[in-house]
């Protein structure tokens, strides 16, 4: 059980972010340069998912939330 929820929310970070990533490649290839894709807010949430990615620890039938 805890397994499929913590794969559910490994799929949803991975497809989000895998996104965000896509959007800006596209936003680039149209000439954009980083200061119009204006990339902090990305990366802080970005950041933010993998603070909450190390947070999770997975143990025996239970997700734990430091």
């Amino acid at each position: 059980m805890a397994n499929d929820v913590f794969t559910r929310i490994d799929t949803f970070l991975n497809e989000f972010l895998t996104g965000i990533t896509e959007h800006i490649q596209e936003l680039l290839s149209l000439g954009w340069d980083y200061s119009m894709v204006y990339l902090k807010p990305l990366l802080t949430f970005q950041m933010l998912l993998e603070e909450l990615e190390s947070r999770i620890a997975y143990s025996n039938t239970k997700l734990y939330w430091f």
